[in-house]
C-alpha cells in the first residue's frame, strides 16, 4: 500500500478495492481453479503465489490443492508438516473441547493438523492417486470434497490438463478460473480461445506467464480484445521470498481480487480487464 501511496491517491484507492475483494467474508468455501493446457507455463508458480497472497491477506483458513503431476506446488510454498504445538494453544483447545465438544470447529482443527503448512499459514493438500503421479478430478471430488467446507478458498493447482481428456471434468464446480500460458503470441491465442468458452461457466482470467522472457506484447493486444480479463504476470522470485517487485505485487493483487470477485459471484469484469502497462 506504501508504494501505491506513493504514485498517487488513484492508486491507493485502486488497491482499498482490490484489497476489499480480496478480504471480502464468505458463506461457504470458494473454489478458484488454476489451470494451463500446456506444460511448462508457470501455472504451479502462479497458483503458488495467489495461495500464499490470499493466505496473506485473509487472515482466514485457505486451503492450496496439489493437482499438478510434479508437485512443484508443495515444494514453491514451502510445505511442511504441520507442527501440533505451534498451531494451537493447549489450554485454549482444551477449553473449546470443553465448551463445544460437538461443534465443527473442532473437526476442523483434526483435518487441517494432518495437511501440509505453507508459507504465511497457507494448508496444503495432495489428493492420493491410483495412477502414478495424476491427480484426476474424480480423486479431487473424492479427498477434498469433504473437507473443503472448512476453508474460506481453495485453491487447486491443476497444471497442464488437456481439453477433452480431463480439462473440462477438471473445472467442474468452480466459481473462478486461471488459465496460465506462455507470453508467446500462439499460446495467447490459445488460450483466449479456450478462455472464451470456460467464461461461459465461470469467471475466467487468462494468466500469461513470462517464463520465456517474451515480454507483454502479445498479453496487450489479447487484453484490448476484451473478452475476458488478461494479466501479465513476469516470472521472477519464489513466492515466499522477502522482496517482490512492485509490479508483480500489483498484478497478483490485482488478478487475487478478479478471482475473488468471480468466485463469490460478484459481477464479472467489476475489476478492470486492463492493467498492462
Amino acid at each position: 500500500m506504501a508504494d501505491a501511496a506513493r504514485l498517487g491517491p488513484g492508486y491507493s484507492t485502486r488497491f482499498r478495492q482490490w484489497d476489499g475483494l480480496i478480504r471480502r467474508p464468505v458463506s461457504s468455501a470458494c473454489r478458484i481453479d488454476m489451470i494451463s493446457t500446456s506444460g511448462g507455463s508457470g501455472c504451479s508458480h502462479v497458483a503458488a503465489r495467489l495461495g500464499v497472497l490470499l493466505a496473506n491477506r485473509r487472515q482466514s483458513r485457505i486451503l492450496g490443492v496439489d493437482a499438478g503431476t510434479a508437485a512443484a506446488f508443495t515444494r514453491l510454498v514451502g510445505a511442511v508438516p504441520t507442527d501440533h504445538a505451534e498451531q494451537d494453544d493447549k489450554e485454549s483447545v482444551g477449553t473449546a473441547r470443553q465448551l463445544h465438544a460437538p461443534v465443527s470447529v473442532n473437526l476442523a482443527d483434526e483435518v487441517t493438523a494432518a495437511m501440509l503448512t505453507g508459507e504465511a499459514g497457507l494448508r496444503v493438500a495432495r489428493p492420493v492417486t491410483v495412477i502414478a503421479n495424476v491427480v484426476r478430478p474424480t480423486d479431487w471430488a473424492h479427498v477434498i470434497g469433504p473437507v473443503s467446507r472448512f476453508f474460506d478458498v481453495v485453491v487447486t493447482d491443476w497444471g497442464h490438463r488437456l481439453p477433452g481428456v480431463d480439462f473440462e471434468a477438471a473445472l467442474r464446480g468452480c466459481g473462478a478460473v486461471a488459465l496460465v500460458c506462455r507470453a508467446d503470441r500462439a499460446s495467447v491465442e490459445q488460450a483466449m480461445s479456450v478462455a472464451r468458452v470456460v467464461n461461459t461457466r465461470a469467471g475466467c482470467v487468462v494468466c500469461v506467464s513470462d517464463v520465456d522472457a517474451a515480454g507483454p506484447r502479445a498479453a496487450r493486444t489479447a487484453a484490448s480484445w476484451g473478452l475476458v480479463p488478461v494479466e501479465y504476470i513476469p516470472f521472477m522470485g519464489d513466492p515466499g521470498a522477502s522482496f517482490v517487485p512492485f509490479r508483480v505485487r500489483e498484478t497478483m493483487i490485482r488478478l487475487a481480487a478478479t478471482l475473488m470477485g468471480f468466485a463469490t459471484d460478484e459481477t464479472r469484469h467489476s475489476v478492470a480487464v486492463g492493467g498492462l502497462m
